[in-house]
Order: structure tokens, then C-alpha cells, then sequence
């Protein structure tokens, strides 16, 4: 889609080409940079700082999903027996995929500290507890390879986005997004918005069976579970790690002062 949609807007398209696996003097700086940095985004950072266009800032779409309903959309899909109304600590369990008992007493502290107001429990759940957290990880660990804006990054914008009806804030079709375009910049929408899945008969079919399988042992989408991220799984730096033997029960925790590495809760949802 960029590689159509630039040269009409009178830009270039850049395709920055990421490594399979970081370099050892690379990843020693990331590391660095970042005491909690991520092993597994290495090789993008990396192709980030290779590759990006000098003397250019990175705008990017963090703080946008607080406002586009994730864990309602998410529930409504998988889980579609939940009450929305009376959110409870396993729903927020379900929502961040953890049931150790560290976890559930984190979130029903949390929960009970929610004082009453027109937002949605789960809209403050994921600004307070997952884009705060997941996508602050991101941009630090990014902050090496390029200079980062985040124009969504705005409490005044986050607190009026939130009061438009949701039906206007979510997919399928995002009107609250599209409108925002068309208000700005409405050359961006020469190209069609979210276009239909183009995919041979074979990936329709098994993209099908893994949704019925999902549904039938009541478990939560995998972390891969659409066409662009199963696209991008194939990168060579993620499909290693499936081949990697992980622990079925919790790791002691490291060493005060050696770098702790994990992985993001959703690259995940």
C-alpha cells in the first residue's frame, strides 16, 4: 500500500531491509541503551538505524489503540459471553493473558482503585496498564535508531477521542479515524482503507481452521492471528524463536543489575 500510495503524494518509498539476527556489536549497545530492552525487536531497531532516511522524524501511531476499543472488540470475538457492564479481575485476566496469582492481585488493586466515571473500565485499563506501559517500552527501545514523535501522545486529545460514540472509534471501518484524514490530509485516502483480504483459496481455508480451533478450546487468538502479522512472523529473526525450548514454569528472577529480557504481552493484541 505505501509503495502505491507515496509516489501520488509526491514522496518516495523507503523499504528498510531488517537484519535475521542483531549484530553482536549492536546488540551490545541496545542492551545497554535499554536496561529492559527486548532481544526479539532487536534486528528491527537495527534495521531502523541502518535504514532510515537521515534528518527525519519517525511519526508514529502510539496511544492510538486507547481510544479504538481493543479489549471490547476482543471480548465481543472470543469471549462473547462477558457482561461489558461489570468488569471483573478474570476478564482483566483474560484481557492480558495472565492468570499467575502475582498478576490477579495487581489487577484487583487496580480494580478497586477505579473511582466512578463515564469511561469505560477497560478503555482505562489499556492507557493505564498496556499502551502506557507496552508502547513507553517501544519508543525507548526504539529511541536509538530514529527520533520518534507520537502526536496521539496527548492527554487533551486521548480525553476528547474518548468521548465520541464508540461506534465511530472502531473497526471495522474507524469513521472517527477516516474523518481525521479527511480533515487533514484527504490525499491520504486515494487508497483504500483496510482493503479486503486477497489471499488464495489454501490461507482463507487454514486461517478458518485455526479461528474454529481457537473457538472450540476457548483459548485466546495466538499473538500472530492476522494475514500482516502471519506475514511478518516469517521474518527470519521470529520464526527462530519457535524453535526455542521455552520453560513451562516461571524463571528465578535475575540478578539485581543483569539485563532483564522478555517479550511484549501482545505483539499482542
Amino acid at each position: 500500500m505505501p509503495a502505491r500510495l507515496l509516489p501520488g503524494l509526491g514522496m518516495s518509498h523507503h523499504v528498510v531491509v531488517c537484519p535475521a539476527r542483531m549484530d553482536r556489536d549492536f546488540g551490545r549497545v541496545f542492551r545497554r541503551n535499554v536496561a529492559t530492552a527486548h532481544d526479539c525487536y532487536g534486528p528491527v531497531v537495527q534495521g531502523d538505524y541502518e535504514g532510515q532516511p537521515q534528518n527525519r522524524v519517525c511519526m508514529v501511531g502510539y496511544a492510538a489503540p486507547i481510544f479504538s476499543v481493543p479489549y471490547r472488540h476482543r471480548l465481543q470475538r472470543w469471549r462473547p459471553q462477558t457482561d461489558l457492564g461489570h468488569i471483573d479481575v478474570e476478564t482483566l485476566e483474560y484481557c492480558t493473558y495472565r492468570k499467575d496469582a502475582f498478576s490477579r492481585a495487581a489487577i484487583g488493586r487496580w480494580l478497586s482503585n477505579v473511582p466512578p466515571s463515564n469511561l469505560h473500565v477497560l478503555d482505562l485499563f489499556y492507557w493505564e496498564e498496556r499502551e502506557g506501559n507496552w508502547e513507553a517500552m517501544g519508543l525507548a527501545e526504539w529511541d536509538l535508531a530514529r527520533e520518534s514523535f507520537a502526536p496521539f501522545n496527548c492527554r487533551q486529545f486521548l480525553v476528547n477521542a474518548l468521548s465520541i460514540p464508540e461506534k465511530d472509534r472502531k473497526r471495522p471501518l474507524y469513521p472517527f479515524h477516516e474523518s481525521l484524514m479527511r480533515h487533514m490530509w484527504p490525499e491520504v485516502l486515494s487508497e483504500p482503507l483496510n482493503p479486503p483480504d486477497e489471499g488464495a483459496g489454501l490461507s482463507v481455508a487454514i486461517r478458518s481452521l485455526d479461528q474454529l480451533r481457537e473457538k472450540i478450546s476457548n483459548k485466546p487468538p495466538r499473538t500472530m492471528a492476522t494475514p500482516v502479522t502471519r506475514a511478518f512472523q516469517r521474518h527470519p529473526w521470529l520464526t527462530d524463536l519457535a524453535r526455542i525450548s521455552w520453560p513451562t514454569t516461571p524463571p528465578a528472577a535475575p540478578d539485581r543489575g543483569s539485563p532483564a529480557a522478555g517479550g511484549h504481552g501482545e505483539a499482542n493484541g
